[in-house]
């Protein structure tokens, strides 16, 4: 398993990055994260609403 990468090498690859989250999950964030998943789309609604 690789390192998860920092928000600067995320923001290469984005022209528009809202914000950088770390959830503890491995591949199947939505059975292994709910709620960290639930946050993060309620988090990217509010930024681009608001």
């Amino acid at each position: 398993m690789t390192e998860a990468r920092s928000r600067e090498e995320h923001r290469a690859s984005f022209t528009r990055l809202l914000g950088h989250q770390l959830v503890s999950a491995r591949h199947d964030t939505s059975r292994e994260a709910p709620e960290a998943l639930t946050d993060a789309i309620v988090d990217l609604h509010l930024r681009i609403a608001g």
